[in-house]
Parts: C-alpha cells; sequence; structure tokens
C-alpha cells in the first residue's frame, strides 16, 4: 500500500522544497519508489533541488491540458531509478486547476504508481531547529507539539550546508551530517520503522 504525502505550511521559506527533495530522495535510496510532485505554479524549485532542471520539459499543466500524459511529463532521477518528479509549471498563464482536475491527476497518479491512499494522518515535523534559537525564545519542541496539536514526525536541525547541497542537485551531501541523518531517520518512519528522536 502507498502513501500521499502533502507536506505544507503556513508561510514560506520554512523548508517544504527542502524536506521534499531530502525525503524523496532518502526514500529512494531505500528502494522506495517516490513521485515528487511539484505545485508551486510559477515559482517551482524542487526541480532544481532534484538536480532534474534540465529534465522537467513537461509539468502537470500539461498533463491537465492533454498536451500530454502523465509518462510523458514525469522525469525520472539518474541515479535513483525510483526517484520520479512532475513539475508545476514555470509561469502562471492564467488557467486555473480545479478541484476535479486536481482528483482525477492524483487518481491517475495512484493507478500509475500502484499506489494507495494513505489513511489521513497529520504529523509534525519541527524543520531548521537551531539549539541556541529555542533557547533564546525560552521555548521547545514539546511547545511546539502542543502548540500545534499534531504527533511528532521528525526534527531537522538548522544546517548551513543544505543550501550548497541543494544547489549541487544532492540534497543529502556529506557535508550536511546532522540533518541527513535527521531526514533519513524521517523516512525510515514513515517507511514503519520505529526509530527514536534525534537529539539537537
Amino acid at each position: 500500500m502507498g502513501k500521499i504525502i502533502a507536506v505544507v505550511s503556513g508561510k514560506g521559506g520554512t523548508g517544504k522544497t527542502t524536506f521534499t527533495s531530502c525525503i524523496g530522495f532518502a526514500l529512494a535510496s531505500m528502494g522506495k519508489k517516490v513521485l515528487c510532485l511539484d505545485c508551486d505554479i510559477s515559482l517551482r524549485n524542487l526541480d532544481l533541488a532534484l538536480g532534474l532542471s534540465d529534465s522537467a520539459l513537461m509539468d502537470f499543466s500539461d498533463v491537465l491540458s492533454g498536451r500530454c500524459t502523465l509518462e510523458q511529463a514525469v522525469v525520472s532521477h539518474p541515479k535513483y531509478p525510483s526517484l520520479f518528479l512532475l513539475a508545476a509549471p514555470l509561469a502562471y498563464d492564467g488557467f486555473r486547476v480545479e478541484p476535479e482536475q486536481a482528483a482525477a491527476l492524483m487518481g491517475e497518479i495512484i493507478a500509475g504508481f500502484h499506489a494507495g491512499y494513505a489513511n489521513g494522518k497529520v504529523h509534525l515535523v519541527v524543520n531548521r531547529v537551531a539549539k541556541k534559537l529555542l533557547r533564546q525564545l525560552h521555548t521547545t519542541i514539546d511547545d511546539a507539539m502542543d502548540a500545534a496539536g499534531l504527533p511528532l514526525l521528525g526534527v531537522v536541525p538548522e544546517d548551513g550546508d543544505i543550501p550548497r547541497c541543494l544547489n549541487q542537485g544532492v540534497p543529502l551531501c556529506d557535508d550536511n551530517y546532522y540533518a541527513a541523518r535527521a531526514f533519513y531517520n524521517i523516512a525510515r518512519r514513515i517507511a514503519g520503522y520505529k526509530i527514536p528522536l534525534m537529539k539537537i
């Protein structure tokens, strides 16, 4: 049974693209079949983070409009054959994505990737955590969990090397050891393994 995981946040700059690309790489390295769908119309950069910007020539609007098939729009990663990307449009040309179109696209993705729906659980990932900042704010991860009212899936430490690794299309490079370990741990939890939380 497959899973659909929506990576969302109330604001920009929180690390949604970083999280998606890193978890995608981590799951693919575990042998899982992963399709990353970028929904950030005109501001897409998941293709850059995955190192697939030269390959992602079609996007989900091309599929919805019938200009190409899903199979033609989806690109695979050259180093991770089980990692795929469906890009967002580079520019907004006035088209609207209706709810029924989105549902139909998801249905096609599910059928194409032999996946089923997840059971609707919502979890919290606290990203870009700096111990010094937590002390300055007089807060803890438990406070974040209480405020969100959600179970914790993982904590990712702040790592200044991540932007450089992302620019190389290699989100989980050796330089960001602690962040990479955190992302791998989250991927293992998604896959059903019981992994203890990493201390920040």
